[in-house]
């Protein structure tokens, strides 16, 4: 392949980021097209040589005398200098050369090919906000390189979870975060870590939820950690949260695996704020919550026994509840709450 045809191939794949060998068949297309519009040849015999890295663009070509059609023929004396054996009127496949389509058509090529990745997302723009599955291509800087068969997608750093270790060639389940098609940055970028991966999964998995008879109201999550998920039934004879976890689990289980062993609590969600968030607290067993409608704070009473249960491991279980229920948690239990009152009632003198 000529010089300028292999720069074209590869500015293209390297600034645009389209797989080698989608690329390549786009470049096909297009110069199979340039000759029909150039010459008036129709299925110009192009055949695409691809081995590891490199990518040839070779044409069968007939061996002739003399030669009338660049693209369809070559000289005898020519095609013994690629081939001692050749013989008049074989075929031969030989490199493509650009300067044989004109002056035009390396530009030609590249708008055909710009188009073309247009038109792949454009058609991928309906698919933001699912999940997908795909194959990890490659790894570079900007993260984990995901084949999503006709275009490729870029997963982040930020946005996989901590601690999960992916291979190539693994197939993989990713959430369809953002699709964007400007000229000069086109990319699908997707998540693992997202709060949305867990939502959608849960819809995949459950078909009271895809039939709308349970309802998602709130999902919070520390990705690879633990998430806490609201829901609730629309038809009273359904336990929301029951159907969620399955028979002995089996549905939540096997979001769970495809989580890779994050924590999943299911809670029932509520109208009234006070028993949503106690329910959100889970598993603490709590005593009272009293609502700050002015600063948005639910003030949580719980025994000394409960405490660690409520506040969670470094603080975790409480920060989820005020994720998931929009409320500022602060928490006490009863002797803390009785000490306060107690130095209350002794600096205002309402012991005399």
């Amino acid at each position: 392949m000529a010089s300028e045809l292999v720069y074209l191939f590869e500015q293209i794949a390297r600034e645009k980021g389209i797989e080698r060998n989608i690329l390549a068949r786009v470049v096909e297309s297009a110069l199979v097209s340039a000759s029909r519009k150039n010459f008036g040849i129709n299925n110009l015999p192009i055949h695409v040589d691809e081995q590891g890295n490199s990518v040839k663009f070779m044409c069968k070509k007939k061996v002739v005398t003399e030669t009338h059609t660049k693209l369809l023929e070559i000289s005898v004396e020519d095609a013994l200098k690629l081939d001692p054996e050749i013989k008049l009127n074989d075929n031969i496949l030989v490199e493509l050369d650009l300067k044989d389509f004109g002056r035009n058509a390396a530009q030609t090529a590249k708008q055909v090919i710009i188009a073309e990745r247009e038109i792949l997302y454009k058609e991928f723009k309906d698919k933001q906000g699912e999940i997908i599955s795909g194959v990890i291509h490659r790894k570079d800087a900007k993260g984990l390189i995901i084949n999503l068969r006709k275009i490729d997608g870029v997963l982040p750093k930020k946005e996989q979870v901590p601690g999960e270790s992916y291979n190539v060639g693994e197939h993989l389940k990713v959430y369809v975060l953002q699709v964007s098609t400007n000229a000069r940055d086109s990319m699908v970028v997707l998540s693992r870590a997202h709060p949305e991966f867990l939502r959608k999964l849960f819809e995949q998995e459950i078909p009271e939820i895809r039939d709308n008879i349970i309802t998602i109201k709130a999902v919070a999550r520390e990705p690879g950690q633990r998430s806490k998920i609201a829901v609730v039934s629309s038809d009273h004879n359904i336990d929301s949260v029951g159907t969620c976890v399955g028979v002995r689990g089996s549905r939540v289980h096997s979001i769970i695996y495809e989580l890779r062993g994050e924590k999943i609590d299911i809670i029932k969600w509520s109208s009234d704020p006070k028993i949503f968030i106690s329910n959100a607290l889970n598993p603490a067993k709590i005593t009272e919550v009293t609502l700050d409608e002015k600063n948005k704070t639910a003030n949580v009473v719980v025994t000394r026994d409960q405490l660690s249960f409520a506040i969670g491991k470094h603080g975790q279980n409480a920060r989820l509840t005020a994720r998931l229920t929009n409320w500022k948690i602060d928490i006490k239990c009863n002797e803390e709450l009785k000490d306060e009152q107690q130095k209350k009632i002794f600096t205002t003198g309402e012991n005399d």
